[in-house]
């Protein structure tokens, strides 16, 4: 299973598929912390006169994190905070606190990949837009969950071509 880190993705997982392998500990995706730090990076070492810095950060930070070292990367991050009484830099506070608060979902990503594991999670993204968004999120809809889970339940079967067991689309006898 990988996931992004949000809660609901997780507590999907543990409900319809408890059996699953978490990838990067509690599932979080490679390059939404890719792009976290990114962002960060640039936020905290803006303009010309850092370009080799934001160079250097960019081969550092990844790597580690890359290795799960988590503890690391945050040392790195917050190495780049002002110091006082300078502003906050809005971005890299984000990325430290997604990284705290995702400690848990952060693993090693190059054992994964090692062992065959997705690291990324952009070809469940693209399915999602297939599936479910291409359908569901026209302008003006509005769906109730009972409903939209049988859309999603038919669109799947159209797509995969599976009429076996379509006696579970309809509701039970009375």
């Amino acid at each position: 299973m990988l996931g992004d880190g949000a809660d609901g993705i997780k507590t999907e997982t543990d409900l319809h598929f408890p059996d699953a392998v978490g990838i990067l500990g509690d599932s979080l995706d490679w390059a939404h912390v890719a792009r976290a730090l990114h962002k960060a990076i640039r936020a905290a070492c803006p303009g010309p006169s850092n370009h080799d810095r934001r160079r250097d950060l960019h081969q550092a930070m990844p790597a580690t994190r890359w290795q799960g070292q988590v503890d690391a990367t945050l040392r790195q991050l917050q190495a780049l905070r002002p110091t006082a009484p300078a502003t906050p830099v809005p971005l890299l506070e984000q990325a430290v606190t997604y990284l705290e608060g995702q400690r848990a979902g952060l693993g090693d990503s190059q054992t994964w990949q090692a062992r065959g594991y997705p690291i990324g999670s952009g070809l469940i993204e693209r399915a999602v837009a297939m599936v479910i968004n291409w359908r569901m999120k026209r302008r003006g809809m509005r769906w109730r969950r009972a409903n939209a889970t049988a859309l999603v339940t038919l669109r799947v079967r159209i797509l995969n071509a599976d009429w076996k067991g379509q006696h579970a689309l309809l509701p039970p006898a009375a």
